[in-house]
């Protein structure tokens, strides 16, 4: 299933669709599963683009069409269809211009939805019923979610979640959201995402962070400050033993200029020199240990990284070798430009991120044109942090190199994140450790 639904994005990559240049108004109804377009306001976008406008059924002028059917939706499974007109609503006929759109947003997804509709089918209209029956909590929370395919930083295949009204791409500036995870065989994980363009300051150097660290954001809610850097343990390990072996750098330089100050006296008090010289030995031979664990533990990391390296080409090279002929070329075009090529555009960029190439070489690119992001799986201390942000007044971001340029967490970001945790709770979900 997977795979099929990572070849149908690549497909729509290679194959894109063209819009109107003008579209007609049209109103979403996601509990719902579809959207409309009343009859009158696509006519007159016909005939302002001086298109033909087609013949309908007489007495469909405040009719609504089904101007889209959203995949897995309650509509979807009753057997609505895209182009549908919509005549009748729990059996009222339409007899105004706003009637229909005031129905069905009287209609939740715990409510049946009666539909009469119009619907052309071998040359000719057929008055079709359609019955779209209430669904459960879960149902309804899994509707407003879009489902995509792609490739991780581990170039594994595995499914994004994102809320229907949040942004479509994740390089959107003030992004900042939950969004669900998944691979075959592994719960359900959630993730945090916090995106801002800061092309003003890619190219400082933060000299207080090590060469493994990372400047993260800042998050301020109406109660404290909170933090977040993508977890690393090797990063926070590398600190540590930095941090023991500076000091002890410190006590060795120390100890030198005690036993060349004692030297010069040690005719006169031959006990000191001695206990100086037995302190130096120990802080040296404390000193010698920590660089040689410092040594074995970078030693330890290049053969980890070395392992993750090939496992990630033997995942990828097995994953196109999988592909149809034809993905494989315009697969090997698509990474080959996103890797070499200077100055892609935008919309080259935004599409990868619906593609299929790895979406750390996407974030490469990104980073280096000033993009700052958070992407991380939401460990089980952050789960309070979450709450006390979706239960705040107002909560500023900023980037950790960029304090200046803040950005409020919006009301329906907020709210987004609300129905994020909902759906992992309601799928049992696993936050990380």
């Amino acid at each position: 299933m997977m795979r099929y639904l990572l070849l149908f994005v690549m497909l729509n990559l290679i194959c894109p669709t063209s819009a109107p240049a003008e579209d007609p108004p049209s109103q979403n109804y996601i509990e719902l599963g579809f959207d409309t377009v009343k009859v009158f306001d696509f006519k007159k976008s016909l005939r302002e683009e001086g298109k033909e406008v087609p013949r309908f059924p007489l007495k469909t002028t405040n009719a609504l069409i089904v101007d889209g059917i959203y995949r897995d939706s309650r509509a979807k499974k009753a057997g609505l269809e895209y182009q549908d007109l919509i005549i009748e609503i729990n059996g009222k006929v339409l007899k105004s211009f706003d009637e229909g759109d005031k129905l069905l947003q009287k209609n939740t997804y715990k409510d049946e939805l009666k539909l009469r509709v119009i619907r052309r089918e071998d040359d000719k209209w057929n008055w079709i019923d359609v019955t779209i029956k209430p669904v459960s909590e879960l149902e309804h929370l899994r509707s407003l979610f879009t489902w995509r395919s792609l490739l991780d930083e581990n170039y594994r295949e595995c499914i994004n979640s994102t809320h229907n009204e949040g942004p479509r791409y994740k390089y959107t500036d003030d992004n900042f959201r939950l969004y669900l995870r998944e691979h075959n065989n592994e719960p359900l994980k959630v993730y945090l995402q916090i995106v801002k363009f800061l092309p003003r300051v890619s190219n400082e150097v933060a000299d207080k962070f090590d060469e493994l660290g990372k400047p993260g954001f800042l998050i301020q809610t109406d109660k404290t400050k909170y933090r977040v850097t993508v977890f690393n343990p090797t990063a926070d390990q590398l600190r540590e033993l930095n941090r023991k072996i500076e000091d002890l750098k410190n006590q060795f330089d120390a100890s030198i200029k005690k036993v060349e100050a004692a030297r010069e006296k040690q005719d006169e008090d031959q006990a000191i020199y001695q206990k100086t010289i037995r302190e130096y030995d120990t802080i040296a031979a404390k000193y010698k240990k920590i660089l040689s664990q410092k040594t074995k533990f970078m030693d330890k990391v290049i053969v980890i990284e070395g392992a993750i390296a090939s496992v990630r080409r033997e995942t990828l090279v097995s994953y196109y070798e999988s592909l149809p002929k034809g993905l494989q070329k315009k697969f090997i075009n698509l990474t080959t430009k996103l890797n070499k090529e200077n100055n892609l555009s935008n919309e080259f960029l935004l599409n990868m991120e619906s593609s299929l190439v790895p979406s750390v070489s996407v974030d490469r690119e990104r980073e280096e044109r000033g993009w700052k992001q958070y992407d991380a799986p939401l460990r089980k201390e952050q789960l309070k942090m979450i709450k006390d942000i979706v239960n705040s007044q107002r909560v500023l971001v900023a980037f950790e190199n960029a304090p200046e340029k803040t950005f409020e967490v919006t009301a329906a970001q907020k709210a987004r994140m609300k129905v994020v945790l909902a759906l992992f709770e309601a799928e049992g979900g696993k936050l990380g450790e």
